[in-house]
């Protein structure tokens, strides 16, 4: 996406997909007749090779993550000649690339990954800290038939506590963060093998029994919308940065809705990134003179060497035609990734708004996408920094106005982001 002083960034359109099968693979057994073929000792060399070598190629951040990637490869090469089957061979190139901690980089498919998955029609989140509470169940859903409520507190699940659930998987989950790594395993708690029944004890002392059959309910819009709310305020929810180009003409669409309003919530929770050129077209229309946003620094290959790149600023102009100029309030939380942490620094660091809600995701590495064998698996490729010098990759982008989401939210339906965010602009004059 060719413009001045904005560099595209495409990011998996639904990173909680990723992760939910990322989860699941390690929780399903896999029949060994149903995929193909073992794999000979060279093949699983050569791709073992190839994943390590484009990593080495690409990655940028050895240095600050504190990885000694040839002491990586010297590590894993004896697995690798010694796995007994293609299932404990792919494993060690998940775990060779999660050394990196790195929420970008990844291996995204291969072989032996379950593919029957399912869950109890309920969406968990942290509350009050770190209870692990029922946010959502599906209406209908079995869930709810046999009396699962938003606001119950989840304590075990097949009589294992679930903390000890969520540390079981956390160790295996690519997550730049620990707090964002929490946060899927939180998200994927219940997922299992289609079909198999999970025993829920609640800290009432109740147990319920759930199939993993249903989804868990979420916010998996895909359109942007909008909304006037009472006082003048409008509202505008972006749950994506897709590559779709109509990205932009939809916000375009929908702030004109709004363009009168006296402040503006734009409501960007759970947004798991995309390209960020369309993002900083977005940003364009809610500024009214070129503005620094972030500077980056990528890696690039020259005469057989390889170097990092001098770090460059990013800076935005506005937009021709409609601007809005009014107060803005941005909502986030730690499922907030990637191109969707850039619109969080940009909007921040520029002054242009508030952020309410809780820390991003830290994970900023615009990556491609690579294949070795049967192995999808994608690498970062850049390190993006804040105007300040911090980098967002393992850091995240800080609330102006943190929330914290209490039981009794989730048990009257309270959207304790939106109240704050209200609050706070019924304070300014």
């Amino acid at each position: 996406m060719a413009m001045a002083g904005v560099y595209s960034v495409n990011c998996a359109q639904r990173l909680r997909c990723v992760a939910l099968a990322m989860v699941c693979a390690l929780i399903l057994s896999v029949n060994s007749l149903a995929v193909a073929a073992e794999l000979t000792t060279a093949q699983r060399a050569e791709i073992f090779g190839k994943i390590w070598s484009t990593t080495q190629r690409w990655y940028p951040s050895f240095r600050e993550k504190g990885v000694d990637w040839e002491q990586v490869k010297t590590d894993y090469a004896p697995g690798v000649a010694s796995a007994a089957t293609d299932e404990v061979f792919y494993e060690l190139m998940d775990a060779m690339l999660r050394e990196l901690h790195d929420g970008h980089t990844q291996v995204l498919s291969h072989p032996s990954q379950g593919r029957s998955v399912g869950m109890p029609a309920i969406r968990l989140i942290e509350a009050e800290g770190d209870r692990v509470a029922v946010a959502e169940v599906t209406p209908g859903s079995q869930a709810e038939k046999l009396g699962v409520r938003p606001g119950m507190v989840l304590t075990a699940v097949d009589s294992l506590p679930v903390e000890a659930r969520i540390a079981k998987l956390t160790p295996n989950i690519t997550a730049s963060t620990p707090w964002y790594a929490r946060t899927i395993a939180v998200t994927n708690l219940l997922a299992g093998k289609y079909g198999k029944e999970l025993a829920l004890t609640f800290d009432s002392g109740e147990t319920i029994r759930l199939q993993c059959t249903d989804n868990s309910p979420g916010r998996y819009e895909f359109e942007i919308s909008s909304r006037m709310l009472d006082g003048n305020i409008g509202y505008i929810r972006i749950p994506n940065w897709s590559n779709d180009a109509h990205i932009v003409q939809n916000f375009d669409r929908e702030l004109l809705k709004v363009q009168n309003a006296r402040a503006l919530i734009i409501d960007a929770r759970g947004n798991p990134g995309g390209n960020d050129g369309l993002t900083g077209m977005v940003i364009a229309r809610l500024i009214q003179q070129p503005v620094n946003v972030t500077r980056v620094r990528q890696r690039f290959g020259m005469f057989g060497r390889l170097y990092d790149s001098p770090t460059v600023t990013r800076s935005l102009l506005p937009r021709r035609g409609l601007t809005y100029t009014n107060p803005v309030i941005v909502l986030s939380d730690s499922q907030v990734f990637s191109s969707g942490e850039f619109f969080m620094a940009a909007m921040k660091d520029s002054g242009r708004a508030k952020i309410v809600g809780m820390t991003t995701a830290g994970s900023s590495g615009n990556p491609m996408e690579f294949t070795a064998g049967q192995v999808k698996y994608r690498v970062s490729t850049w390190r993006q920094y804040r105007l300040n010098g911090a980098p967002i990759e393992g850091r995240g982008i800080e609330p102006d106005i943190p929330v914290t989401v209490t039981l009794n939210d989730l048990r009257y339906a309270r959207d304790s982001w939106m109240d704050a965010a209200l609050t706070y602009l019924n304070t300014q004059k």
